[in-house]
């Protein structure tokens, strides 16, 4: 027996199928699948050797350039932490002090030159944009994003400095997460005539039909897919107790 999408049509992998909460996800146009009841389960989990989820879960490598911990909680759940990369931050502080320099600057001379107020006005557009560029290199400066995953709530967050984007979920709601690009560009990187970086994040795929991104800004598909992955076994051990990989 197969499970295939009432939406799409598409057959459903069984990586896809939740036998526990009797769901399947239809990855490629998010279609959440209610599985049917009774004996017709069991033909959709032949039986498997002893310890052959453990070795499944054992092969899940994380690729040595992210920046990625995790670690057990006291309540039972699981917290990770990813350190982004600093290279935007080479460009945005150099660049954020040579613009807040030039802002400042002009703002003294025309107080110092006596100029009415409706003059220093004319600087608001550039102290805005100051603003926002000191935020951009502050955030890429000392940002880390953390996961935390209890019996509750799933969380995702952006810290010390708060940016948009922060996601919070009823665990108990989530069905997957897949690894998903979330910014724009061609295949190999170009549109337009110029260089386009793609960036890769998850997204939280829901019971009540709900795609949520988490915007880690990994500049690596695998770090998507490793984040997809491990998230989704942090989620199964916090409702089945096994201890997963830990990294």
């Amino acid at each position: 027996m197969r499970v295939d999408c009432p939406r799409c049509g598409r057959p459903v992998p069984g990586a896809d199928i939740d036998l526990a909460s009797k769901l399947a996800v239809c990855r490629p146009c998010g279609e959440v699948v209610a599985l049917p009841a009774g004996d017709a389960l069991a033909l959709l989990a032949p039986a498997a050797p002893h310890g052959a989820m453990a070795l499944s879960r054992g092969a899940m490598y994380r690729p040595i350039d992210l920046r990625w911990r995790d670690e057990r909680g006291g309540d039972g759940g699981w917290r990770a932490t990813v350190v982004p990369s600093r290279l935007p931050a080479l460009f945005f502080v150099p660049f954020t002090l040579v613009w807040d320099a030039f802002v400042a600057f002009m703002g003294w001379g025309l107080l110092s030159g006596g100029v009415s107020w409706v003059a220093l006005l004319s600087l608001a557009p550039f102290a805005a944009g100051g603003l926002l560029v000191t935020y951009a290199a502050l955030c890429a400066l000392l940002n880390r994003t953390t996961v935390t995953v209890t019996r509750d709530a799933f969380e995702f967050a952006r810290r010390p400095i708060r940016q948009l984007g922060d996601v919070r979920e009823a665990t108990a709601n989530i069905a997957s997460f897949e690894a998903a690009q979330v910014t724009g560009g061609a295949p190999n990187g170009f549109a337009g005539g110029g260089y386009v970086a793609l960036r890769w994040g998850v997204r939280v795929l829901t019971r009540d039909r709900r795609s949520i991104p988490l915007r880690f800004g990994f500049g690596d598909r695998s770090h998507a897919e490793f984040a997809a992955a491990r998230m989704m076994e942090m989620l199964d051990d916090v409702k089945s107790g096994d201890a997963p990989y830990r990294g």
